[in-house]
């Protein structure tokens, strides 16, 4: 499984937040999917934080 997202599109919000286009990659099959806009730091500390993150 990987986080992809979209470097380019970044943005920073007023709060301080960073959104952009952000989905995770099963093999061939993307969550929730492609092109999916959300807060794209908070997705990916939350998979390095689970169990069996790396």
């Amino acid at each position: 499984m990987e986080i992809e997202f979209e470097s380019e599109g970044l943005q920073q919000t007023a709060l301080g937040s960073i959104v952009g286009k952000v989905h995770y990659q099963f093999w061939v099959t993307q969550f929730p999917n492609d092109g999916w806009d959300d807060f794209v730091v908070v997705l990916a500390n939350g998979w390095c934080i689970a169990p069996g993150g790396s």
